[in-house]
């Protein structure tokens, strides 16, 4: 059963960054633990790929950091992005709408922030707070973000603005 929540929510990511993704673009990956994923965008795309994590791995290597800091102080890179995106991670992020904010402020013109996550009521066997999507989406809209696209899966929630 968990493998098939997992996959539902990778098709509903890789469904969106199919849809903005470009070669030479700059790539933020929030939660991004060990980097294995982002790595395959790296050279997948050929993008430049920086993931933050605060319980992940500090990694380097041609086109792709990994760095662990908090989502909400993703700014502090001095970095800006074309896409922003998380898997399964936005509800370990502490302050989410400061996230959000930050991410806004992170994103290149035309860039994207793209959120797959659990959804509110899935029973994934951990004792976790789950969002709704229309709780993220007020989020997103709240912080100046347009909504691009919108999914209710069955186990998870997908987000672009």
């Amino acid at each position: 059963m968990i493998y098939d929540m997992e996959k539902e929510g990778n098709g509903l990511l890789m469904q969106e960054l199919e849809k903005y993704i470009k070669e030479n673009y700059t790539v933020c990956e929030v939660g991004s633990g060990y980097c294995n994923f982002l790595e395959n965008l790296v050279k997948k795309y050929k993008v430049t790929g920086i993931g933050v994590d605060p319980y992940g791995i500090s990694k380097k290597s041609e086109n792709l950091s990994c760095y662990n800091i908090e989502a909400e102080k993703i700014s502090g890179l001095n970095l800006t992005f074309n896409i922003i995106y998380s898997i399964r991670s936005f509800h370990h992020i502490t302050w989410p709408e400061m996230f959000i904010k930050e991410s806004h402020r992170c994103l290149k013109k035309g860039g994207c922030l793209i959120t797959v996550d659990w959804k509110w009521g899935t029973d994934t066997g951990i004792n976790e707070r789950y969002y709704s999507l229309a709780e993220v989406e007020e989020m997103y809209t709240d912080n100046g973000f347009k909504i691009l696209t919108k999914i209710n899966g069955n186990y998870n929630f997908c987000l672009t603005g």
